[in-house]
């Protein structure tokens, strides 16, 4: 049998999968639904096709005299897939997320699942759940236009061809360039780049314990940009010659530099790492990390911002081959304690996992898993090709609340109005504070005015809540709380200590001695 080397960007997830052991931080879930009555006989023979015409998904892992090595394995027999009869899309979704949260064992676990499902309609599809280390957004694009083709092949009789090249052309490959000038030329790239490391980007919070143990549990938070918006997006962006990824790359760069008064920091960016035709068809992770550094430095109008965005993400992707990990391994060299250069993540799939040529309509959708390794994970992505973007946080929970991640969407929105309405509006006049907000600080906020009781005092009105809730919290100081049970034991243990000084009501007292706290 022959052992491989893992490739970078699988080493990448191997790293991962050894600090976040036991969770599903490395799972890609999805569905894909045919919209017509389906044969699931035929489908499970397609996707045994696609299967054996994927090498990627023969792959196993284990250690190797300390090393983590991948080898092939030969899958003779067809598979036999669970096969599940569900009552509608909700049902799909329901079991697809009970799917992705199953933990695989990375060491000679077959790696990845897949579910055929038909529902009462007659549409029918599958659910795939796979390892990222065999597997990426591109990957999942394949599995939606490849088995669908095969299938409709199939269904006419139609010859199915042979792929001629598989991932482990991609692991040879690699292995020239580690060893190659473009290598030595990369590295220097980068270093050069970052030959002075910027503070980290953290978005405020509005959760009091964001100091809590990191532990990566995450939520999704979904929003939809209506076509109506994506067009006058698009049309900015064709105006000016820019791409869409770059557009929001500097929206988002805006947003963080407001939040945090910072001019100089880091965005992380996934990118497809497949340079051509041979690898843009192939199965398997590819995907490398990139460190896009933004400077907000000069206060330029949005336009040349954009446009500086553009020119730092091409020379980005000229580099693109360079690992991630290998330079922080470079920087940590003189920065010990260098956990990373961001943790803020921007993904903007440019992949289609619909292909509308293909005669059999179908619709796909991905699953979120419950952990992220950053902060705040964004993804921008219009997988079944509509004219909308659908814009996806994923975020930790310990660090970030829903609401949180709300108020960043609402302001990301009013940056974008406002450059809409004005491309040459200068940085540092683009407004954070949407129109909602500001009528809250106004109206809201300003407002102190209360009605209560007019024939109690205030010592009453304070006992009566100690008696309607004496375990809600009274006071907050810091690291310091209080219920009010235990508040109202405090002023009356104070009371007391006055009385017992020969304090009456009408005395003023400016200081007193005590132990009480």
């Amino acid at each position: 049998m022959n052992y491989y080397d893992l490739t970078n960007p699988q080493k990448s997830i191997w790293l991962m999968e050894e600090y976040y052991k036991g969770t599903n931080i490395n799972n890609i879930c999805g569905t894909l639904t045919m919209k017509q009555d389906v044969n699931l006989d035929i489908l499970s023979k397609a996707l045994n096709i696609f299967i054996k015409n994927n090498k990627s998904f023969s792959l196993n892992f284990k250690h190797e005299n300390g090393n983590a090595v991948q080898y092939f394995t030969n899958i003779k027999n067809d598979l036999v897939f669970e096969t599940v009869k569900l009552k509608d899309s909700d049902e799909v979704r329901e079991l697809a997320k009970q799917t992705s949260e199953y933990v695989f064992d990375i060491h000679d676990e077959q790696l990845f699942k897949f579910i055929l499902y038909k529902l009462q309609n007659g549409y029918g599809g599958f659910i795939v759940l796979t390892h990222h280390i065999i597997s990426d957004a591109a990957t999942f694009s394949m599995i939606g236009t490849e088995i669908v083709e095969i299938y409709k092949k199939l269904l006419d009789g139609e010859e199915i061809s042979t792929k001629s090249f598989s991932y482990e052309d991609y692991i040879k490959d690699e292995k020239e360039y580690m060893n190659s000038t473009k290598f030595v030329k990369d590295k220097e790239y980068w270093n050069n780049l970052y030959s002075d490391i910027p503070e980290v980007a953290v978005i405020p919070s509005m959760l009091s314990n964001t100091s809590a143990s990191f532990v990566g549990k995450a939520e999704r938070k979904n929003f939809l940009i209506e076509k109506s918006l994506i067009d006058q997006i698009s049309d900015f962006c064709k105006r000016n010659k820019i791409s869409n990824f770059n557009f929001f790359m500097a929206i988002f760069a805006i947003y963080l530099h407001k939040v945090t008064s910072l001019n100089d920091f880091v965005i992380g960016t996934p990118i497809l790492n497949r340079s051509n035709f041979k690898e843009k068809h192939t199965t398997g992770m590819f995907i490398n990390t990139a460190a896009l550094r933004i400077d907000l430095k000069n206060d330029l109008d949005f336009i040349s911002f954009v446009k500086q965005i553009a020119s730092s993400s091409l020379s980005m992707l000229r580099y693109q081959k360079y690992p991630y990990e290998l330079l922080l391994e470079d920087l940590r060299k003189t920065e010990n304690n260098l956990p990373g250069l961001f943790d803020f993540m921007i993904s903007y799939q440019i992949t289609k996992a619909n292909d509308k040529s293909i005669s059999i309509p179908y619709e796909v959708e991905w699953l979120p898993t419950s952990t992220t390794a950053h902060g705040v994970c964004i993804h921008l992505h219009d997988n079944n090709d509509e004219g909308t973007l659908n814009i996806s946080y994923d975020y930790q929970i310990q660090k970030y609340s829903e609401t949180d991640v709300e108020h960043m969407h609402s302001r990301v929105l009013h940056i974008i109005s406002q450059v809409l309405e004005n491309e040459n509006l200068l940085e540092k006049d683009i407004d954070i504070v949407t129109e909602e907000e500001k009528s809250q600080i106004l109206y809201e906020f300003n407002d102190t005015t209360l009605d209560y009781p007019s024939g109690k005092t205030v010592i009453q009105l304070f006992e009566e809540q100690v008696i309607k809730s004496p375990n809600n919290l009274a006071v907050i100081l810091d690291d310091k709380r209080i219920t009010y049970q235990e508040l109202n034991e405090k002023a009356n243990s104070l009371a007391l200590e006055l009385i017992n000084h020969g304090i009456s009501s009408k005395d003023v007292v400016r200081y007193i001695s005590s132990s009480f706290n």
